[in-house]
């Protein structure tokens, strides 16, 4: 069963982050893989990054493989300049 995607638009608001992010974490972090679509998203702030990050860090906890798609260029290129390689990794 795919996993509902949850990043849409510009993920901005702290409300809607964690929304999103205890909706992924409430489907996901039971399974042994994870496979997350950025499709369409087309910004994020410095608060979705560290949620992401912990949302990663929380699955390698639990032997959850993560694998992040479909980031688009620009949402790519602010991870690279934030240095989040944790994600970085993930983006292939």
């Amino acid at each position: 069963m795919p996993i509902k995607n949850l990043f849409n638009g510009e993920m901005t608001s702290n409300e809607v982050i964690d929304s999103a992010f205890s909706l992924l974490e409430n489907q996901a972090l039971d399974r042994n893989e994870i496979l997350i679509n950025f499709q369409n998203l087309v910004f994020v702030s410095v608060y979705f990054l560290e949620k992401l990050e912990s949302f990663i860090e929380k699955a390698k906890k639990l032997n959850v493989k993560v694998q992040i798609k479909n980031v688009p260029p620009s949402i790519y290129k602010v991870f690279r300049v934030a240095r989040v390689n944790e994600i970085l990794k993930l983006c292939f």
